[in-house]
């Protein structure tokens, strides 16, 4: 039911973009566009109809029932709460914070470069970790930075505030921020910005102090294990993560990352909990990824564009030949024999008219004080068509390869060259009516 009303309401604000700059735009999130504009009237009346049974369900079987409220998020649901029966209690976003203009989210405090943009202009302008940014609204993603500040209030569980807690970088919502006199005047200047509970403060500083804080609150270089290719072979999940007598079940999980990653190592454990369903799946361990770049030539590529001083130095250098890199990957020659044995194990294991979902699963993500939330991707094969099962694992694959990937890696200063995407199969679930 959420999942419809949010994807329609934000397909139909970003077709434009689509449109517009649709060649620019990540794969999935122009499927999830297409998906959202897809949804019809009917569609969206049934969610709303759903959502008006669970309102009444809660009601009815909780202590709070006579005081609980619906919140509609977003000017399109504020619109069709409106047209909820009436004894549905509504509460818009301006009545929670009436008399409120500041929304502080990650509390604390950072020196950068004070830099006002579009949340538009993320698309195609450049941002770096010596930037405290302010936006007109709140973006799907942002690459690092010193600091935010967002004219619209954000949600908690907003990914950009779950990139400012992973980062430790401060965050807050100011109504009217893009105006505000005071941000306007200190705009293009060095300045220290300290975000607390109940207000904030900015204000200016030389740049020798800025660069000074900024080198001392570099985060410390997250522990990633160069990835492992002693083990090949397609991975049944529940036979990857197997503790040993007296083994830490962490340390068990751990010692798998390097091998297939975070993800499927951690599912791996998951799968063998005694009744939890999950789905059958399998892992491609780091071994395939070692090849395909191998065979192709990438890990040579790689090793020249990251001791180039034109990558090193210039943002749009760094992003045109990451792009230049994963266009090649996309298109690159994949081993026959691994083929021959992921088609076998598709069609043994899963039902022909299944499509399947590649996962990202690098040994750089799901670690201790660093989740990588939201650098790679995922994408859909289906088994009867085997040149987009191919798309999939070469896109899923390219991905280590993402700027935004590449720029968190160089903040947390993990080795580019460690880094190796494994993959979590299983079947896909196009039909899910919840994603969060």
């Amino acid at each position: 039911t959420w999942r419809i009303l949010q994807q329609s309401n934000w397909a139909a604000r970003f077709e434009r973009d689509a449109a517009e700059r649709g060649e620019m735009m990540d794969p999935s999130l122009l499927e999830g566009i297409r998906e959202g504009l897809a949804y019809d009237g009917r569609e969206v009346q049934r969610a709303m109809d759903r959502r008006t049974q669970m309102y009444r369900a809660v009601q009815g079987s909780s202590y709070f029932g006579p005081a609980l409220q619906f919140h509609p998020q977003t000017a399109y649901l504020e619109a069709e709460a409106a047209k909820l029966p009436e004894d549905i209690f509504v509460v818009r976003t301006e009545q929670l914070f009436e008399g409120i203009d500041y929304q502080p989210l990650n509390l604390g405090e950072s020196m950068g470069y004070l830099k006002f943009m579009t949340a538009e202009q993320l698309e195609t302008d450049y941002v770096s970790y010596q930037d405290i940014v302010v936006l007109d609204r709140v973006p799907n993603d942002i690459a690092v930075v010193a600091g935010l500040i967002t004219e619209e209030f954000q949600t908690p569980l907003s990914h950009v505030n779950v990139l400012s807690q992973n980062r430790g970088t401060p965050n807050m919502g100011l109504l009217a921020a893009m105006s505000n006199e005071e941000l306007r005047g200190l705009e293009g200047k060095w300045v220290h910005l300290v975000v607390g509970a109940f207000e904030y403060s900015v204000a200016e500083v030389d740049a020798q102090t800025a660069q000074d804080f900024i080198e001392s609150r570099k985060p410390a270089p997250a522990l990633v294990t160069h990835y492992d290719t002693t083990v090949s072979g397609l991975l049944d999940i529940e036979t990857i993560v197997a503790p040993e007598a007296g083994q830490h079940l962490k340390d068990a999980i751990g010692a798998k990352i390097p091998i297939v990653g975070g993800k499927a190592a951690h599912y791996s454990w998951l799968a063998q909990v005694p009744d939890i369903p999950v789905p059958k799946a399998f892992a491609i361990p780091a071994y395939y990824y070692d090849q395909f770049m191998t065979e192709n030539g990438f890990h040579d590529r790689v090793a020249a564009m990251l001791s180039d001083p034109d990558f090193l130095g210039s943002p749009a250098e760094r992003d045109a030949q990451l792009q230049a890199l994963r266009d090649d990957m996309q298109a690159g020659v994949v081993n026959q024999a691994f083929q021959d044995e992921l088609r076998l194990k598709l069609e043994t294991d899963f039902p022909s008219e299944l499509t399947m979902r590649f996962r990202s699963s690098t040994n750089a993500e799901d670690l201790d004080g660093f989740t990588g939330a939201g650098l790679y991707t995922s994408e859909t094969g289906e088994i009867s068509d085997w040149t987009s099962v191919l798309d999939a694992i070469r896109e899923v694959w390219s991905s280590v390869w993402y700027y935004r990937a590449y720029d968190e890696r160089e903040y947390r200063s993990i080795d580019h060259q460690a880094v190796a995407m494994s993959l979590l199969v299983h079947h896909n679930f196009p039909d899910e009516e919840a994603n969060g």
